[in-house]
């Protein structure tokens, strides 16, 4: 009987105010769907502002540190220059560099000028 009831309670309203009705509930369904995804597209573009935050602190960390590095080297490879054994690698790769110069400068009389064909 309670079916009943329901069906006579349908019937007795007018066409027009169950459309209604019907379009007044999709459209609040609609504004609570609108609603919650503007609120979720505010809580991913907060999150991905902190992930940028995150990473740009990061980012300023890892500069600071491979500045930190690089000051390190710098001070290492002066030590080296000092050491002995830099000085003497240095020494004789001037010395090769002045016998090379030397053996060029005493072969430059030498050459050979032949009719058909360039300097041997």
């Amino acid at each position: 009987m309670a079916d009943d009831t329901q069906t006579t309670t349908t019937d007795d309203r007018n066409p027009l105010d169950v459309l209604e009705e019907l379009l007044k509930n999709d459209g609040d369904a609609a504004a609570k769907g609108d609603a919650d995804a503007l609120a979720e597209d505010e809580r991913l573009e907060k999150e991905r502002a902190q992930k940028r935050q995150e990473f740009e602190a990061k980012q300023v960390m890892q500069q600071d540190i491979d500045a930190q590095k690089i000051a390190d080297q710098k001070k290492l490879l002066e030590t080296i220059k000092n050491t002995p054994e830099y000085q003497a690698r240095v020494q004789q790769e001037q010395q090769q560099q002045e016998e090379t110069k030397q053996v060029a400068a005493a072969t430059e009389g030498f050459e050979i000028t032949q009719l058909t064909h360039d300097k041997v």
